[in-house]
């Protein structure tokens, strides 16, 4: 089944042996989409108040109850990864900034900013990210059995991004719909803007995905927005729990 992973950053978060918190955020791989980690923010739990559960232990989300169990104790939980070296590419690049202008890097509907020297410019940025411009995760040990992580991206910082076509942009990135079976993300939701459309909602597969820029904010895709506007409308209700474990999409 499908679910929305804007839903899924409201629901609580179960342990095997009771409630350990809420999700705040889901860090996708890119290349591929899917999910590496969900952000769990526990609170007074733990001291450091949130940890990565890695995709491996997650349970069947109960879109009913809004909770989402984990195949982990409470005291298996505090063992979870927290490095540094496994934060997404937004926050790397807003390290970047702080090392490279001083105080901390602010955001502002999307766009980099420092809280010091005021908007910084994409000649700065240019300059700044020049050998780094969008950097890998280094790889760290987890407990998830996989040794390396490809480059991290926050969901909740892609969602807003712009979305760039073959030939401008077009729309604005809504939401991720995820398999809670593989954890892959099936469809990327976006707000093409179409006033024209009784619903501007469509899908689109993550496989058309060509980049993704922290610094322009934008996703870049291999597809014209004729053929994008022309894709598949999303109804919101179509990945509601029911029998059919995948949703029912208009053509």
């Amino acid at each position: 089944m499908l679910h929305s992973i804007r839903e899924l950053c409201r629901f609580r978060v179960l342990a095997t042996d009771g409630k350990v918190g809420r999700a705040e955020d889901f860090y996708l791989t890119d290349p591929g989409f899917a999910v590496r980690f969900v952000v769990v923010q526990t609170g007074r739990l733990f001291p450091g108040q949130r940890v990565l559960v890695p995709a491996d232990y997650l349970g069947i989300p109960n879109g009913t109850a809004r909770v989402m169990p984990i195949a982990l104790t409470k005291r298996e939980l505090d063992r979870c990864a927290t490095s540094s070296t496994l934060e997404p590419v937004s926050r790397q690049q807003e390290l970047l900034i702080e090392d490279s202008y001083g105080g901390a890097a602010r955001r502002k509907g999307g766009g980099p900013l420092a809280s010091v020297h005021g908007v910084v410019s994409h000649q700065a940025l240019e300059i700044a990210f020049a050998a780094k411009a969008e950097p890998a995760a280094e790889p760290a040990a987890a407990p998830s059995s996989e040794q390396e992580a490809p480059r991290l991206r926050s969901a909740q910082e892609v969602i807003g991004y712009q979305l760039e076509a073959l030939d401008g942009p077009l729309g604005s990135v809504e939401d991720f719909l995820v398999d809670d079976q593989s954890w892959a993300v099936q469809y990327m939701v976006v707000d093409s803007k179409d006033w024209r459309s009784p619903n501007p909602r469509v899908l689109l597969a993550p496989n058309w995905i060509q980049h993704v820029s922290w610094a322009e904010s934008r996703v870049h895709v291999l597809l014209n927005r004729k053929k994008i506007k022309g894709d598949q409308r999303y109804e919101p209700g179509s990945h509601s729990p029911s029998e059919s474990p995948k949703p029912f999409l208009w053509p």
